[in-house]
Protein backbone atom coordinates (compact mmCIF):
# COMPACT_ATOMS: atom_id res chain seq x y z
CA UNK A 1 0.00 0.00 0.00
CA UNK A 2 1.48 3.52 -0.96
CA UNK A 3 1.92 5.95 1.86
CA UNK A 4 0.99 9.53 1.40
CA UNK A 5 0.24 12.58 2.94
CA UNK A 6 -1.34 15.47 1.57
CA UNK A 7 -2.17 19.52 2.97
CA UNK A 8 -3.32 23.07 1.65
CA UNK A 9 -2.37 26.22 2.84
CA UNK A 10 -3.46 29.86 1.98
CA UNK A 11 -1.50 32.40 3.57
CA UNK A 12 -2.16 35.16 4.78
CA UNK A 13 -5.71 34.62 5.06
CA UNK A 14 -8.39 32.19 4.39
CA UNK A 15 -9.66 32.64 1.50
CA UNK A 16 -5.94 34.18 0.19
CA UNK A 17 -3.43 32.74 -1.99
CA UNK A 18 -3.66 28.94 -1.90
CA UNK A 19 -1.80 25.86 -2.66
CA UNK A 20 -1.63 21.79 -2.09
CA UNK A 21 1.08 19.49 -1.50
CA UNK A 22 1.60 15.50 -0.87
CA UNK A 23 4.73 13.74 -0.23
CA UNK A 24 5.01 10.05 -1.02
CA UNK A 25 6.66 7.53 1.56
CA UNK A 26 9.92 6.91 0.25
CA UNK A 27 11.32 3.17 2.04
CA UNK A 28 10.43 4.43 5.57
CA UNK A 29 11.10 8.40 5.46
CA UNK A 30 8.91 10.98 3.59
CA UNK A 31 10.09 11.59 -0.07
CA UNK A 32 10.59 14.75 -2.12
CA UNK A 33 6.66 16.40 -1.91
CA UNK A 34 5.31 17.58 -5.23
CA UNK A 35 3.10 20.90 -5.04
CA UNK A 36 1.26 23.55 -6.95
CA UNK A 37 -0.38 26.88 -6.31
CA UNK A 38 -3.87 26.89 -6.92
CA UNK A 39 -4.61 31.32 -7.14
CA UNK A 40 -6.71 32.72 -5.14
CA UNK A 41 -9.01 29.96 -3.06
CA UNK A 42 -9.98 28.26 0.47
CA UNK A 43 -8.07 26.48 1.82
CA UNK A 44 -10.88 23.46 2.26
CA UNK A 45 -10.26 23.73 -1.85
CA UNK A 46 -6.39 23.55 -1.02
CA UNK A 47 -6.67 20.55 0.85
CA UNK A 48 -9.07 19.11 -1.12
CA UNK A 49 -6.87 19.75 -3.93
CA UNK A 50 -4.06 17.90 -2.47
CA UNK A 51 -6.60 14.92 -2.24
CA UNK A 52 -7.19 14.61 -5.97
CA UNK A 53 -3.39 15.23 -7.24
CA UNK A 54 -1.82 12.05 -5.05
CA UNK A 55 -5.27 10.27 -6.65
CA UNK A 56 -3.74 11.82 -10.10
CA UNK A 57 -0.31 10.69 -9.80
CA UNK A 58 -0.73 7.30 -8.07
CA UNK A 59 -1.99 3.59 -8.90
CA UNK A 60 -2.94 0.79 -6.53
CA UNK A 61 -3.84 0.74 -2.67
CA UNK A 62 -2.97 4.07 -1.02
CA UNK A 63 -3.09 5.03 2.53
CA UNK A 64 -3.80 9.30 3.01
CA UNK A 65 -2.84 10.90 5.84
CA UNK A 66 -4.51 14.20 6.19
CA UNK A 67 -4.96 16.87 8.68
CA UNK A 68 -8.09 17.78 7.36
CA UNK A 69 -11.05 16.71 8.87
CA UNK A 70 -13.25 18.51 6.35
CA UNK A 71 -11.77 16.83 3.08
CA UNK A 72 -11.70 13.56 4.42
CA UNK A 73 -15.68 13.79 5.86
CA UNK A 74 -16.64 14.79 2.35
CA UNK A 75 -14.86 11.59 1.01
CA UNK A 76 -15.99 9.01 3.01
CA UNK A 77 -19.21 10.31 4.74
CA UNK A 78 -20.86 13.30 3.66
CA UNK A 79 -21.13 12.80 0.19
CA UNK A 80 -23.41 10.07 0.66
CA UNK A 81 -26.20 12.59 2.34
CA UNK A 82 -25.30 14.95 -0.41
CA UNK A 83 -26.39 13.15 -2.67
CA UNK A 84 -29.41 11.92 -1.59
CA UNK A 85 -30.16 15.28 -0.46
CA UNK A 86 -29.76 16.76 -4.05
CA UNK A 87 -26.43 17.93 -3.44
CA UNK A 88 -27.61 20.30 -0.47
CA UNK A 89 -25.83 20.58 2.93
CA UNK A 90 -27.34 20.40 6.25
CA UNK A 91 -28.73 24.04 6.11
CA UNK A 92 -30.58 22.98 2.54
CA UNK A 93 -27.77 25.09 0.69
CA UNK A 94 -26.07 24.06 -2.46
CA UNK A 95 -22.42 21.97 -1.13
CA UNK A 96 -19.75 24.52 -1.54
CA UNK A 97 -16.58 23.01 -3.92
CA UNK A 98 -19.17 20.07 -5.04
CA UNK A 99 -17.52 19.44 -8.52
CA UNK A 100 -14.19 18.92 -6.98
CA UNK A 101 -15.75 16.46 -4.77
CA UNK A 102 -17.35 14.70 -7.23
CA UNK A 103 -14.09 14.84 -9.32
CA UNK A 104 -12.13 13.04 -6.63
CA UNK A 105 -14.84 10.68 -6.17
CA UNK A 106 -14.46 9.67 -9.53
CA UNK A 107 -11.24 8.88 -8.78
CA UNK A 108 -12.01 6.71 -5.78
CA UNK A 109 -14.38 4.71 -7.55
CA UNK A 110 -13.20 0.92 -7.31
CA UNK A 111 -9.81 2.03 -5.78
CA UNK A 112 -8.81 0.73 -2.55
CA UNK A 113 -8.16 3.97 -0.30
CA UNK A 114 -7.69 4.35 3.37
CA UNK A 115 -7.92 7.97 4.70
CA UNK A 116 -5.99 8.63 8.31
CA UNK A 117 -7.03 11.76 10.12
CA UNK A 118 -3.66 13.29 11.58
CA UNK A 119 -2.91 16.58 13.93
CA UNK A 120 -1.54 19.16 12.47
CA UNK A 121 1.62 20.98 13.52
CA UNK A 122 2.25 19.40 16.06
CA UNK A 123 5.77 18.53 17.83
CA UNK A 124 6.77 14.92 17.30
CA UNK A 125 3.49 14.66 15.34
CA UNK A 126 3.52 12.81 11.68
CA UNK A 127 6.47 13.38 10.15
CA UNK A 128 4.70 13.03 6.30
CA UNK A 129 2.28 15.29 7.12
CA UNK A 130 4.99 18.15 8.22
CA UNK A 131 6.89 18.13 4.71
CA UNK A 132 3.31 18.47 3.17
CA UNK A 133 2.51 20.95 5.37
CA UNK A 134 6.01 22.98 4.76
CA UNK A 135 5.81 22.20 0.97
CA UNK A 136 2.15 23.91 0.84
CA UNK A 137 2.79 26.55 2.64
CA UNK A 138 6.00 27.38 0.54
CA UNK A 139 3.79 26.88 -2.65
CA UNK A 140 1.58 29.32 -1.16
CA UNK A 141 3.89 32.13 -0.47
CA UNK A 142 5.01 31.62 -3.74
CA UNK A 143 2.00 31.94 -5.08
CA UNK A 144 1.25 35.13 -2.88
CA UNK A 145 4.65 36.65 -4.40
CA UNK A 146 3.85 36.11 -7.97
CA UNK A 147 0.18 37.18 -7.55
CA UNK A 148 -1.61 39.73 -5.87
CA UNK A 149 -4.32 38.88 -4.07
CA UNK A 150 -7.71 39.44 -5.36
CA UNK A 151 -10.14 41.35 -3.28
CA UNK A 152 -12.79 38.21 -2.21
CA UNK A 153 -15.58 39.66 -4.07
CA UNK A 154 -14.09 40.98 -6.95
CA UNK A 155 -14.41 44.74 -8.15
CA UNK A 156 -17.42 46.38 -7.35
CA UNK A 157 -19.05 48.21 -10.59
CA UNK A 158 -20.89 50.98 -9.55
CA UNK A 159 -21.78 52.16 -12.83
CA UNK A 160 -20.32 55.86 -12.31
CA UNK A 161 -17.94 55.88 -15.42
Amino acid sequence: MILAATDGATLPTNPGPAAWAFVLDDDGTPGVPVSGAIGWGTNQIAELTAVREVLKATTGPIEIRSDSLYAIKCLTIWHHRWRVNGWLNAKKRPVENRALIEEILGLLGGRDVRFVHVKAHQVGGDPYNAVADRAANAAARACRATRPPEPPFGELDLGLR
